[in-house]
Parts: structure tokens; sequence; C-alpha cells
């Protein structure tokens, strides 16, 4: 599941760029020639993730990823596949709290209050400014969420395995692109070459 993420990556990278460039040429400005090569450097290179916790906005980086649904039948499965998406997002760069907004989980056992808080922030509507949109990016969730959830610009949903029936396949796969000229993905991950899929279902087999 982390092609979900990689948006990402190359968002933070070139915001470590533009960053870097930016500095430089305040330097420059300053007389400070080697300071302004160091900073060119950095952003040249591949920047480590102490180089990658200044200069941008990681909630920004996070908007690179559309409103994206993954529904599982396993919620150990599915709190698994959180814990490794968020860790993915803060090995690119992005700060704990962005990553940790940027993946929730929703399923059964969640309190009814957590459950409203997450379907209020992900129902608002992306738009210019990052601080004005939805901070959650990919809701992981079970059934529990077909209930009463009627986001219009979901763009990609991505169902997990096997499901229980087709019914709750084309369900499910109903919730893309609800809203006029928004268009939308279904993508069935079923294949067992996946290589996400060990991972997860070892980190899943250590919580059951």
């Amino acid at each position: 599941l982390e092609f979900l993420i990689k948006p990402v990556e190359q968002a933070v990278k070139d915001a470590v760029v533009e960053y870097s460039s930016n500095q430089a040429r305040a330097a420059l400005a300053l007389g400070d020639i080697q300071g302004a090569a160091r900073l060119i450097s950095l952003g040249i290179r591949e920047p480590s993730n102490g180089q990658l916790g200044h200069g941008f906005n990681s909630r920004q980086c996070c908007m690179k990823i559309c409103k994206t649904v993954v529904y599982f039948d396993s919620i150990a499965e599915l709190e698994a596949a959180g814990a490794l998406l968020t860790a993915a997002l803060m090995r690119a760069g992005c700060s704990k709290t962005a990553a940790r907004n940027a993946i929730q989980a929703y399923h059964s056992e969640l309190a009814d209050f957590d459950k409203t808080s997450i379907s209020q922030e992900f129902v608002k509507p992306d738009c210019q400014r990052a601080q004005d949109s939805s901070r959650h990016r990919i809701i992981l969730a079970t059934d529990a969420m077909g209930m009463g959830i009627n986001n219009p610009d979901i763009r990609l949903v991505v169902q997990w395995k096997q499901p229980a029936t087709l019914c709750s396949l084309w369900q499910r796969a109903g919730r893309a692109a609800r809203g006029a000229d928004i268009r939308g993905e279904f993508i069935w991950a079923s294949a067992a070459e996946y290589a996400e899929e060990p991972a997860i279902s070892r980190a899943a087999g250590r919580d059951q």
C-alpha cells in the first residue's frame, strides 16, 4: 500500500529544494558565498531525515495524496497497515503530527466521538490552502464507515484482499467519485505478490 504515499515523497524533495534555493539566495544577498554553496548542495543531494525537518509544510506535502479510502475486513490488518503507512510518511520526511493526521483508522471499535471527529474532518473539501482542507488523506476502514458517510470527493477506493461478499465489494467501490465532475478509481489489492502483504500480515498476527 505504500504506493499511496509516493506523491508525498516527491513533494517533500521538491519542498526541500525550494527551501534550500530560497535560503541560498538570502545567503548570497548577505555575501555568505560559503553558506550559499552549502545550501545549494543540500538541495541537490538526497536529503536526510534531519534536514527534512525544516523549511517546508508537512501538511501541504500530505495534500498531494488524493482523498482515499482503503477497506479491510480485519481490524488487526487495518491497524498494521496504518502503522506502516504512518512510518513511511515519516521516513519520507513528514512530521509525526502530519503523518498521523494523514492516515486514519475507522472501525467499529472506535468511540462514537472519534468516528464523528474523523468524519467531520474528512468531509472538508480540498482547496488551495492546506489549512482549510482535510488533514485526513487516507482512511483505513471497515464497513463501519459505510453507515451515513457520503463524501462526494473521494478519488480513490482500495479493497485490501478478498471481501466477505461481492455485494460488499460493489458498495465499497461505489464510494469513489460521488460528486459531480469528480473522477475516481477503484483498486482491488488482492494479488499475493503485493510486497506489503507479508509485512501487514505479520504485524497483524503479532496483535492478535
